[in-house]
């Protein structure tokens, strides 16, 4: 969200619960990738109520689409981390 607000560009988070990666890109005409980050391998997207798996900022920071992506590790520990609407993201 800090991002989308010093650039004034909307930008979205994709995540791929297939492969383990997720991708920040700019949402300009044509979209620019900034970059595709690997999770550690003993770390998985186990579950995504994000629409298209996909989290969405606005040039104002906030998220126009809320929603949790959880992450799970090999050990069994999990984590939910919650994108809500005013952009604040909380690790549970």
């Amino acid at each position: 969200s800090e991002l989308a607000v010093s650039t004034q560009v909307h930008h979205a988070v994709r995540f791929n619960l297939t492969s383990g990666q997720y991708s920040l890109v700019a949402l300009e005409n044509p979209e620019r990738l900034i970059k595709t980050v690997r999770l550690d391998p003993r770390l998985t997207f186990t579950e995504s109520t994000l629409p298209q798996n996909t989290a969405t900022f606005n040039a104002l920071g906030a998220t126009l689409t809320p929603g949790t992506i959880t992450i799970t590790h090999t050990q069994g520990l999990t984590r939910i981390i919650q994108l809500r609407p005013s952009g604040y993201v909380r690790i549970q």
